[in-house]
């Protein structure tokens, strides 16, 4: 029961906060002209919001980089009558600072806002008394009404003028209202009992700003300053790494000392040959002789110089004059559509005739085929001679018969019925 009640309790202060955190007074929407734009980096706008009792806006225009506590830092001051519950679009040229108050009838501050200086938006616009104006946005377009990008298009003719009314017909905005201002300065409604005083170039000390601020300076003041790195490593050199190489020595132990030169072997005798320095000896004769490298120069003969017969050659200071001249300077270009006249240029060719075909030596032209004559005579045909075939004739003889072994492996003929003389004899074994 406990838990309903405080979910309950929470859900009715979030509805009760809602509405005012939706439906206070500010900066709803923005355009920036785009490149193309005849209004490119020369202003921006805003669509403000005017929530219910809200009767002006009171709108400070500064100076780009300067201190915005400093009055003289006020380039222009609007202070507009305007519908609460309503919207109107604003124009600014300047890229300063601007500070936006809501008041209430009675000229009290119910909202307030800023739009931070900007190097982006408007590096062209001008800081002037005319900085801060209704607009002629046309929401529905997207663009300025005046606005030809450049002469590509035409003007649109909604609105009409710069009313602020985005081209809906209705706006916020209900004429010049610095008639009826307070001066300048407003009361906070935050108060009870009297009214406190708070300006536009005093937004910094307003009731409360001072406490945020010590708080920062609490905060900032907590934080410790930078360490001395010349003390931290003056200690770690003396102090961490010693320790650190102690602790590791007794944990993998230490390198073995540096062995000592071993003593010279017994009875090695070196005859006393360290112990000699080797002397040079002069030539006899040598330091009275007279010699000397002056000696070498003196005695050198002389080189005798030779002029060149032929003349030498001259050095030209342009050497490219010296060049034999083209044959022309029509050359071929490389991508170029006409390579001259060829017919120009060409190389002659050698005129050789073609020689004539040989003669035989009775003078008969030979460079025709020969063509064969007739001479009349008949192709001779094969003639009958009268004779016939022989015919093979009976000789009368008789086959001779074997006698004996004439045949291996056969004994005796006997003719028999079928034997060539017609006897009938037969073979036998």
């Amino acid at each position: 029961m406990i838990k309903k009640a405080n979910v309950f309790l929470i859900l009715t202060v979030f509805l009760l906060i809602l509405p005012i955190q939706t439906f206070a007074s500010g900066m709803t929407r923005e355009y920036d002209p785009p490149s193309n734009s005849d209004y490119y980096q020369k202003k921006i706008s805003y669509q403000l919001y005017f929530s219910p009792g809200v009767a002006k806006v009171r709108i400070t225009q500064y100076k780009y980089g300067a201190d915005q506590t400093d009055p003289t830092s006020i380039v222009t001051q609007k202070i507009w009558n305007v519908s609460p519950n309503s919207y109107m679009w604003v124009d600014m040229t300047c890229k300063g600072a601007t500070g936006y108050e809501y008041l209430d009838s009675s000229s009290n501050v119910v909202d307030m806002n800023t739009r931070g200086q900007t190097d982006v938006y408007l590096n062209s616009g001008t800081c002037d008394s005319n900085s801060i104006a209704p607009s002629d946005f046309n929401e529905t377009q997207n663009q300025y009404a005046s606005d030809t990008f450049g002469g590509t298009t035409t003007k649109l003719s909604n609105p009409p003028t710069a009313d602020g009314s985005g081209g809906t017909g209705t706006t916020g905005y209900q004429g010049d209202g610095s008639g009826t201002s307070t001066g300048g300065s407003t009361t906070d409604p935050g108060t009870s009992g009297g009214t406190t005083t708070c300006t536009a170039c005093e937004m910094f000390t307003c009731p409360g700003w001072s406490d945020y601020m010590n708080k920062l300076n609490q905060i900032v003041s907590a934080i410790p300053p930078a360490p001395n790195w010349d003390d931290v490593a003056g200690k770690f050199r003396d102090t961490i790494v010693p320790q650190l190489v102690n602790d590791m020595a007794g944990v993998i132990g230490s390198a073995p000392n540096e062995p000592s030169t071993p003593s010279q072997l017994l009875g090695t005798d070196d005859r006393g040959i360290n112990n000699q320095v080797p002397q040079m000896q002069d030539v006899p004769g040598l330091s009275g002789s007279g010699f000397s490298s002056q000696t070498i120069k003196d005695a050198a003969p002389v080189i005798q110089e030779r002029q060149d017969p032929t003349g030498g050659f001259n050095l030209v200071q342009d050497p490219l004059s010296s060049l034999p001249s083209l044959p022309t300077n029509d050359f071929p270009k490389p991508g170029s559509t006409n390579a001259g006249d060829w017919g120009n240029n060409k190389p002659s060719q050698p005129d050789n005739p073609t020689p004539a075909a040989p003669k035989d030596t009775g003078g008969t032209d030979t460079s025709n085929a020969p063509i064969p004559s007739d001479s009349g005579a008949t192709a001779p045909s094969p003639g009958d001679t009268g004779g016939t075939a022989p015919t093979p004739g009976d000789a009368g003889g008789t086959v001779p018969a074997p006698s004996g072994d004439t045949y291996p492996g056969m004994k005796d003929y006997k003719p028999g019925p079928d034997s060539p003389d017609g006897s009938g004899g037969d073979i036998s074994p």
